[in-house]
């Protein structure tokens, strides 16, 4: 505080002092930006506690069973198509129970993945390898995980099948395939649908026949019939025993754009029956073979599965996923929706036990929000707000969103989620008091963006609201209450229109003691609105596009989603700003410098890869001096980062795999080289041991190197930062 005033404003009123300190209180003075990823803060929903709430939320999710930690027992990893989000969580349960523990450690141990993901161990060697989506088809990466070290290898950037010829094995990156061992005869086989056709390819592994192992991946096209079935190009309907003559090795004709499959052997008979999925459904088909392991014949289908319990139904194309939820040695059975923003999106993830046997399976209908009602499930598009809202000295966390997905109407519903800091000054807690702050689910607008400050100076905090159209509603606190509050405005406060996905925050920006607007816009720009009025009567008639310069798209998008969050560091101005690519900016040089261009200090702001479309908030939330981070994503979910003072405590929040630095210990020049499918910008900086940067650049190529000139002799730190997390090692040098 006094730093802040000795640097020119001592002279400012009493109240523009006040209004600051409260900016102080309320959004920090911070030195750090290192961050620490945590899911210990405790989160209440009436008596009950979430078992992991910061996981980020889930939406269209897949499923694959791994051994993580080297422990030998199968943990869990999810993908989520929302942003290409890869979760982890550790098994810690025992026989017949459901138990894990989230485990986001492990998450920068994974490749770049997109579309897609299967694990399968391919090789046969007890350790899941990564089929997963590419251009063109299917990418693999090996697992050479060693003990508790958890590694991938890319073992093939385009898988080759023989059609005849040798040509890429092609998986639509809007299907899934059945990355399965159809002939059991040891080694991985493929079942998809031709790239223009309606009937399901079979490309057979040759490793066995031609080596007597299973660790290659040598593929041909077996047949493009299997199961002698057609899939309508218009809907889901199945035509049984059909010609399929002139088939093999040729194209068939158009299709419609989705289908998902799971091969699985449901009736203990050896042979592969089939689960399948439809773009235009919202059931599961089951498919089964009544041929043998080389020569499938589907015989009959089952178009609501399971018919013994609650169906599948999902809006909409529907995924299956078999892997052992609660430890009984049987395959149970997961159902997520495939397509991303047309379908549930807070109960999207269906678990059906497995209550018959490991070799023929009796599916039952348990639940249809499987990890998510333990964690912070807000639909799609998580915009966190931290702002003491009942004045107790504890920031409370409000939090908009997108929307909640109306499976009755195939719409959206927007809310602002009202979390109470039910903890101390010490130990922030959360409690779910309200999930519909100001009922705004009944304005029927969407992507509801809040912002949190006493505009009109009578001591209760008011509420900006921005929409999906670009407008923002003001909401009135009123005395006494925590949920209630009185609509304001009319069409859009004062008028304000930023075109689409108005991101409003609420800052004394110009330090003259009275409230501004800064808000974020689906172009990726920032709108300042300096307070033209009084600390009891606002004015925002001026509008500043293209603030400081600010616009966080990437090259060659036109969307850019920017959320704006202001804090103090050091007595310094700082901007933080969400973006559609999930990268958050870090901009300086504010102060003094309100109508030119800020400094962008770093476009991945602490390393932090949360998904696309982040929403940053910070406060002091632990009493330690140190700012610390929610970020929200389009996955709806929200993630806790904890402030920190050390810098090598990065190596604990990520850790980066296949990069070296070399030669170590070094005399002048160092190599940084990392693997060729990581290849990206890459931040390098190499502190000293008291935390200091003396080198800082960014590297393009993955194979760079650093002349250091000018750093004596000694121990220090080099941080590698790039879009699939952070790591930090030790350099000796001579």
């Amino acid at each position: 505080m006094n730093e802040y005033l000795l640097r020119g404003r001592i002279t400012k009123l009493f109240s523009t002092l006040l209004i600051i300190f409260i900016q102080i209180l309320s959004f920090g003075v911070f030195s750090q930006s290192v961050f620490d990823k945590k899911d210990s803060v405790k989160v209440f929903f009436q008596d009950d506690v979430f078992d992991y709430p910061w996981t980020g939320g889930y939406n269209f999710c897949q499923f694959s069973s791994i051994d993580l930690n080297g422990d030998s027992i199968k943990d869990l990893f999810v993908f989520d198509k929302t942003g290409n989000r890869i979760s982890t969580f550790l098994n810690t349960g025992k026989n017949n129970e459901v138990s894990y523990r989230y485990a986001p450690e492990y998450v920068s141990s994974f490749p770049m993945l997109t579309s897609w993901v299967l694990l399968y161990d391919y090789d046969n060697d007890g350790k899941e390898d990564i089929f997963s989506s590419t251009s063109g088809g299917v990418k693999v990466h090996r697992n050479i995980s060693n003990g508790r070290e958890l590694k991938f290898q890319l073992q093939s950037s385009l898988l080759m099948s023989n059609y005849n010829s040798l040509l890429n094995l092609y998986v639509s990156p809007a299907d899934l395939p059945a990355i399965v061992d159809v002939d059991s005869d040891g080694d991985v086989d493929v079942l998809t649908f031709s790239i223009l056709g309606s009937t399901l390819e079979w490309h057979k592994n040759l490793s066995q026949e031609l080596y007597g192992h299973s660790d290659s991946l040598i593929f041909q096209l077996e047949t493009s019939c299997w199961g002698k079935f057609e899939e309508n190009n218009l809907s889901n309907e199945i035509t049984l025993n059909v010609s399929c003559q002139g088939r093999d090795n040729e194209q068939g004709g158009s299709r419609h754009s989705g289908s998902t499959l799971l091969a699985l052997d449901i009736d203990g008979d050896r042979d592969k029956d089939l689960l399948v999925g439809d773009v235009s459904s919202k059931q599961l088909t089951l498919l089964i073979n009544g041929g043998d392991l080389k020569n499938a014949l589907i015989v009959s289908q089952d178009r609501s599965f399971p018919s013994n319990t609650k169906a599948v139904e999902i809006i909409n194309f529907p995924a299956a996923f078999l892997l052992d939820i609660n430890n009984d040695n049987k395959q149970d059975l997961i159902v997520s929706p495939n397509a991303p923003n047309v379908s549930e999106n807070f109960q999207s993830v269906h678990l059906y036990k497995n209550v018959g046997s490991t070799n023929v399976p009796v599916f039952v209908f348990e639940k249809n929000n499987f990890l998510q009602q333990e964690t912070i499930e807000l639909g799609e598009g998580a915009c966190p707000v931290l702002f003491d809202i009942d004045r107790d000295g504890l920031k409370d966390l409000m939090t908009g969103n997108y929307g909640y997905f109306n499976s009755s109407t195939g719409t959206y519903v927007s809310k602002v989620a009202f979390f109470k800091n039910v903890g101390n000054k010490d130990t922030p807690e959360y409690s779910l008091i309200n999930s519909d702050l100001a009922e705004l689910s009944k304005s029927n607008k969407l992507n509801l963006m809040p912002a949190f400050g006493d505009l009109d100076g009578d001591g209760n905090a008011d509420m900006l609201v921005g929409d999906q159209d670009g407008l923002i509603h003001c909401y009135s606190g009123i005395k006494d209450s925590l949920t209630n509050y009185i609509k304001t405005s009319g069409t859009s406060y004062f008028n304000i229109d930023v075109g689409q996905a108005g991101s409003p925050f609420i800052f004394d920006v110009n330090a003259d003691g009275k409230l501004d607007l800064v808000i974020g816009e689906k172009n990726g720009t920032l709108n300042y609105f300096p307070n033209n009025g009084s600390m009891t009567s606002p004015l925002f008639d001026t509008m500043i596009e293209f603030w400081g310069g600010v616009d966080v798209r990437l090259k060659g998008y036109t969307v850019g989603y920017s959320v704006p969050y202001l804090y103090f560091e050091n007595g310094s101005l700082k901007l933080l700003v969400g973006s559609e690519s999930g990268k958050i900016y870090l901009y300086d040089n504010l102060e003094n410098n309100l109508t030119g261009n800020f400094e962008l200090v770093n476009d991945f702001f602490a390393g932090i890869n949360e998904g696309i479309r982040t929403a940053p908030s910070g406060s002091d939330l632990n009493g330690d001096g140190l700012m610390d981070l929610i970020i929200g994503n389009y996955s709806g979910g929200l993630s806790f980062y904890y402030g920190t003072d050390k810098v090598s405590i990065i190596n604990n929040a990520y850790s980066l795999p296949n990069f070296k630095i070399y030669p170590n210990p070094v005399k002048e020049k160092l190599i940084i080289n990392w693997a060729e499918d990581l290849n990206c910008e890459t931040g390098f900086t190499i502190f000293s041991l008291l935390g200091e940067p003396l080198i800082e650049r960014k590297l393009i190529t993955n194979n760079s190197s650093i002349t250091l000139t000018g750093i004596p002799s000694g121990v220090y730190l080099v941080e590698l930062v790039n879009k699939y997390g952070r790591t930090v090692r030790k350099l000796i040098k001579e």
